[in-house]
């Protein structure tokens, strides 16, 4: 039985995660703690490159490396596959937690402790959002292709939010606020979100559902070697 120790070794020599996009996380990180130091107001604007990032980075696919033949040897070491998901998924979204992670304590020390951008509820939710449902929609096609389609919603999505975000989002805009969490999350990111559950739980649960979903198809779908097909 192979033990989650070597699956992790395994997803760190093939990683989930391109090494190019670990240098892109770096570089996001530092240009968030620049501006944490320099003007904290920004530091919310600054963390929407790493959600973004993010995103792409739990794109990381599984099924479609499965059928080249990259993960045979944990297919067929007794691992399971719910093991093998679970940790796929964990690797892909680490480098984006551990940046965040970086970042909230690095705000908070920066401006002694008056700013928790990056610390916020809506941060969190959307970190919790991105990381969930792009991994989940790629689960069975090509790297990015889910981050990709987010990233054209959102953008799509963007003109119907107001400059100044969610604070202006009413019962007469044209999108609903409890949609905004889900299609465009870094509208919600620095924002305390506790006392109005109403509008993330929604996105929330698509989340779930869709890693429930995800998990579900990975367990009972055939994977066939590309060149058998």
């Amino acid at each position: 039985m192979t033990s989650t120790v070597s699956l992790v070794r395994f997803f760190r020599i093939v990683p989930t995660v391109p090494p190019l996009t670990l240098y892109a996380f770096g570089a996001v990180v530092a240009c968030a703690l620049v501006t944490a130091a320099v003007d904290p107001s920004r530091t919310d604007r600054a963390l929407v490159p790493l959600v973004v990032l993010q995103g792409f980075a739990t794109s990381s696919s599984l099924l479609a490396p499965a059928r080249r033949g990259y993960y045979d040897l944990l297919l067929t070491s007794g691992a399971g596959r719910l093991r093998v998901s679970g940790i796929h998924w964990l690797m892909s979204a680490a480098p984006g937690v551990a940046s965040w992670i970086v970042v909230a304590a690095s705000e908070f020390i920066l401006t002694s402790g008056t700013r928790h951008a990056a610390a916020a509820s809506g941060t969190m939710v959307a970190m919790v959002i991105v990381s969930t449902i792009s991994w989940a929609a790629t689960i069975s096609l090509p790297r990015f292709a889910g981050a990709i389609a987010w990233l054209l919603l959102a953008l799509m999505t963007s003109t119907f939010v107001p400059a100044q975000g969610m604070t202006l989002l009413g019962d007469h805009q044209p999108l609903p606020v409890v949609v905004l969490p889900l299609v465009y999350p870094v509208a919600i990111l620095g924002r305390d979100v506790t006392g109005q559950p109403w509008m993330v739980v929604p996105a929330l649960v698509v989340a779930v559902i869709c890693m429930a979903a995800a998990l579900v198809w990975i367990l009972w779908k055939d994977i066939p070697l590309e060149a058998a097909q």
